[in-house]
Formats: structure tokens, sequence, C-alpha cells
């Protein structure tokens, strides 16, 4: 007995984990067939959805009660959700009786009930949902948390009261900030120090601070999809809040996170913190679904299936990403001129989506809606969640003019320069050099362009001044000559004969 013990002790180790991905995966398969009835938009259709939301994994009840949102004639069912439902599903229920609107009058009385209760959480959604249907009636209970200590509570409960008035509390305009010294929140499997380094370059001299969440390693026969730890995502939420009415992080970049990395909470925190002027910079691979088959370490095979599904931060993502011409693509060589973008600005806030053309097998832009059927090919590496891998990121200058123009906004880009191809040096010879000059911003039309040609040690080799001139949002092509010298000094000797 002891000896098959010793045999089989891996087996029987991962056993219950196994018991466990195949309940979940069943759970799963029972919803998702049930939840693919919200196409007919039928009575049937919300009894269904209205029952999955009572029964199953909490992610699974989540996703009902929102397509149920959605759905017409649905909003008696998420009153009655709303009061019966369980703690922890009813903030999202306050967030879908919000989405109704007007519709969810009904439900005015049960929302501020959840005014009191001790979950800010709960308090936030119920605020906001009060403030979307637009009931007077909830004036007074608003007011009673008005003086909220919590921070998004504080702020919904004062749009909330402004809606009521007629008004709105965000102005249109976006909040803009400095690079310099601006704060950046790097959400992926590196740590803090890797973070760092990897942006480094695209950074040198800008002061950025930076602040990490490590999301666990992906490797499905070990630990399934990953995840980002409890304690990750509460320190996610408390940097998301804002002080002062200004973003504590003014930056969240998010990287290497498969879809279901992200949960339903952390999509309404981000929600806030955008429309309210946070910027937002994500790759696709989040949107992306993730699925295959492999074997466990005692040699079980199993399948996984990851995919995104949407919520209400889904009206802040760009309707589809794709070749851009946005002034930061200027003065870019392949292949970082050749990526992928999608821009959406919501409230005061911005989120920019980001792609290489190489992980897309379509030509030109890709909606938003097929983006989360592609399926994104690059893995992320097992030993990147302990800081090890690519040291810095390739194309600084694209992730330095990305981050600005998220900051920044258009004003930091005037104008641009575009060289269509980098001729050869040679020395002793003259390079002409094809140039288009672009007037994004400038009024007056005349410009004047410096050309330096250095060697990779900074010594000048040659420069060239050009007159040029390009109306307001005009461009205008150019031939600039610059002349090579025949040598350099004795430290270069080996460039120059190269």
């Amino acid at each position: 007995m002891r000896r098959w013990l010793q045999q089989h002790f891996a087996s029987l180790c991962f056993l219950p984990f196994l018991i466990c991905l195949l309940w979940v995966g069943s759970v799963k398969r029972s919803c998702a067939a049930n939840l693919d009835l919200v196409d007919a938009q039928d009575d049937k259709t919300v009894v269904v959805l209205a029952e999955e939301a009572r029964t199953g994994p909490l992610i699974s009840r989540i996703q009902s009660v929102w397509t149920l949102a959605q759905c017409e004639q649905s909003a008696d069912s998420l009153a009655v959700l709303l009061r019966e439902g369980t703690p922890d599903l009813q903030p999202y229920v306050a967030i879908s009786l919000g989405w109704k609107g007007a519709e969810a009058v009904a439900a005015v009385d049960d929302l501020l009930a959840r005014l009191k209760s001790p979950s800010t959480f709960m308090q936030a959604t119920a605020a906001w949902a009060l403030g979307r249907i637009g009931n007077k009636r909830a004036a007074e209970g608003l007011q009673a948390l008005a003086g909220a200590n919590d921070d998004l509570v504080h702020f919904l409960v004062s749009e909330a009261l402004s809606r009521l008035d007629g008004k709105d509390l965000l102005p249109s305009t976006p909040l803009t900030r400095p690079l310099q010294g601006a704060t950046f929140l790097h959400v992926s499997d590196l740590n803090l120090e890797a973070s760092q380094l990897l942006y480094s370059a695209a950074l040198t001299g800008n002061g950025v601070h930076w602040d990490a969440i490590t999301v666990r390693p992906f490797n499905p026969s070990w630990s399934g999809i990953g995840g980002m730890p409890e304690a990750e995502e509460e320190k996610f939420i408390r940097l998301l809040a804002f002080k002062d009415g200004a973003p504590q992080v003014d930056l969240v970049l998010i990287s290497d996170l498969y879809a279901g990395e992200l949960s339903y909470r952390l999509r309404w925190e981000l929600w806030n913190y955008v429309r309210r002027g946070g910027k937002l910079i994500c790759s696709s691979m989040l949107f992306q679904p993730c699925h295959g088959s492999s074997r466990t370490p005692s040699g079980s095979s199993y399948v996984y299936n990851y995919a995104w599904k949407p919520f209400l931060f889904d009206t802040e993502l760009p309707a589809r990403i794709g070749p851009s011409d946005l002034p930061i693509m200027v003065g870019l060589q392949p292949p970082a001129r050749g990526r992928y973008l999608g821009v959406k600005d919501t409230g005061q806030g911005e989120v920019l989506v980001y792609d290489m053309v190489k992980n897309n097998p379509h030509v030109g832009a890709i909606p938003f809606s097929e983006l989360t059927k592609t399926e994104f090919i690059t893995w992320r590496h097992l030993v990147l969640g302990w800081g090890v891998g690519t040291p810095q990121v390739d194309e600084p200058l694209f992730w330095h003019q990305l981050f600005t123009w998220a900051l920044v906004g258009p004003s930091a880009f005037p104008a641009g320069v575009e060289l269509e191809q980098v001729p050869s040096f040679k020395a002793g010879q003259s390079a002409d050099l094809q140039v288009i000059t672009h007037n994004y911003l400038r009024d007056d039309a005349r410009m004047r362009l410096t050309l330096t040609l250095r060697t990779l040690t900074g010594e000048t080799l040659a420069e060239e001044n050009a007159a040029l001139a390009a109306g307001k949002g005009a461009s205008s092509p150019c031939q600039i000559t610059l002349a090579v010298p025949l040598g350099v000094s004795d430290e270069h000797a080996e460039l120059a004969q190269a």
C-alpha cells in the first residue's frame, strides 16, 4: 500500500484540482447554453436569465444580470433581484438598474435602502443607479450620504444629485497633465522593479513614478488562468480612487492579461476612473480568447477556454482597432509604424487599446466585436512573473509618444516630420532625404527644420537647416540634401569605414 501511494502521490494531489476544474467547466457550459438565448430578446429570455442570476458561481450570476439589463422589459425582474438577491450580487443588480434608467423607477425605494449598506461598493452602485433613474424622490436619501468619506461614493452621490437637477457634474473637457513627474500603474505579470526597467528607455528624464499590480503566472496545468490575488485587487481599487479631485494614478497600463483576469468589480472601478479623467492604455490581449488543451503533470488531459464577457466597462472601449494616423505615429519606423491602435474619449478620460499587426489575421480595422473572437497567439511566459524576460521594450519612441498623447493630449503634437525612407549614408557623398511635414495645430504655416546626422556616440557628422511651409491641418513634402563628410575623428574611424 505504501509503495502504491508513493507511485500515485502526484496524481492524488492533483485530483481535487481536476474535480474543481471539471465542476467549474460544467457550470460554465450550463450557463453559456442558457445565456445564448439572449439574442431572442423575448419573455422567455428574461425568465431564463433571472433564474441564472440566482444560482451558480458569482461570475456567472453577474453576467446573467448584466445580460438581463440589455433585454427589453427586464426592469421588474431586476428590481426583484435587488430585493431578494444575495448581498454579493446586489451591487451588480444596481448597476444594471442604472443602465435601464427611468424604466427602473420601481426599484427606487430598494436602492435608497441600499445607500445605508455598510459596503461602500453597494453604496456607490446604488447612488449611480439613482442618478441614472432620475426620480427626485431619491434626493433626500442621497443628501444624507453627501458627506461620505469614500472617494467614489462621494463623487457618485454628488453626480446623482446633479443629474436630479438636470446638470452634468463632469465637464466635457479632457483632463490633461504633464508627463514629467506623472505616476503610472502597470498591471501585468511583472513586479515593480521589472516594470520600471521595461519602460525606462521610453521615459528617460521624465521622472515618472511607478507602481505595479502583479497577477499570478499563467500555466493551466498548475494554476489555471492565474489571475489577480485578492490583496492585489484591493490595492488596485485603492489606487484608482481620486484625491482632491485628481487621480492618484495618472495612467493605468494593462499588459499581458488574459480575458477573465480583470474582474467585474475592477471593470466598474476602471469605468469610473476613466470618465473622471483617468487614462487607460491596454493591450488587445485582454479582450481576445485564450483556449487550448494539454496534460497535467500526472498525465491527465484538460481543456481551457477563457473569453471576454461584456459589461458596463465596454462602453468606454474603442469601436475598433486598426492602422492609425494619430500624430504619435509620425516619425516612427516599421514595425512600430504598423501598430494597430484604437482610441476613445469618455468624459474627461481616455482609453487606448494597442496591438501589433502580426497578431491579427485581418487586414485593416478590426471591429471590437470581432476582436473578442480572435485568438491571441502570444503566450505569457511563466518566468515573467519573477521579473525575468525581456528587460526593455522595443520601440521606446512609440511608447514615449503614446504616453505623452494619453496624458498631455494633442497639444503635445502641434506638428510632425516624417522621413519616408532612411537613405544609406556614405562618407564624402550627399544623401537626399524625402521629408513630409505635417501641421496639426499651428496657425503659422512657416516652420524651420534642423536635420542632424550623429554617430552612435553622439558626435555630429552633418547638419542642415531648411525652411518649410504647411498650412494648419495640411501636409507638405520636400527634399533635403545632407552632405556627409569624408572622414571623422580617430575614435570614430571604425564607423566611418563601415
